[in-house]
């Protein structure tokens, strides 16, 4: 069904009210200012945080990808921290699932394949991958990855990364907004 609603506000309150009735799964932001979304969502009366993190995720497709991949969080947390980051990848994967990936495959990017400490993302991007596999969240996941080995099987194959994930990923967590902003403008 579409609701032909021309006020940015009004669309929202439309979407927000859809969710707290359960009429709809997801809510996917079009050509509406994300402010407008995001301060009519955090509404109470709504009710649809229920003591969750607010994460973005990008759905991003190609005529140079094999499938589309999601990108999180490119949009709301700016630097975000180990636990944040935690929270991110528990909602993507949650978001993964709803659109029928079963056990979506999760690639933590960092700038590198190996954890350093001269390159912060590395590490934490190593931690939270144990942390996914601790907490045994349905999905496979590792980092850290760079861009080019997480989507390109020839990538992998050339570095000799061999997983689940590598050149195969269905969803890239980004180590900072800034990151994850620019890889989806770019695409």
């Amino acid at each position: 069904a579409i609701i032909d609603e021309k006020s940015e506000s009004e669309c929202a309150s439309i979407g927000c009210d859809l969710a707290k009735n359960n009429k709809i799964k997801i809510i996917i932001k079009g050509n509406l200012h994300t402010d407008i979304l995001m301060r009519t969502y955090l509404k109470k009366e709504f009710g649809l945080i229920e003591g969750k993190r607010l994460s973005h995720i990008w759905h991003m497709s190609s005529e140079k990808l094999q499938k589309p991949i999601f990108i999180s969080d490119g949009a709301l947390n700016v630097l975000p921290r180990l636990e944040v980051k935690f929270h991110i990848l528990k909602n993507v994967i949650e978001f993964a699932k709803k659109t029928g990936l079963k056990k979506p495959k999760v690639a933590i990017l960092s700038g590198t394949e190996d954890p350093i400490e001269s390159m912060p993302s590395s590490i934490e991007a190593k931690q939270l991958m144990d942390l996914g596999i601790k907490e045994n969240l349905n999905a496979s996941i590792y980092g850290p990855l760079a861009l080019d080995n997480a989507i390109s099987k020839d990538a992998a194959i050339i570095k000799n990364i061999k997983n689940e994930v590598a050149g195969d990923a269905d969803i890239l967590i980004v180590p900072n907004l800034e990151t994850g902003n620019s890889l989806s403008k770019i695409m």
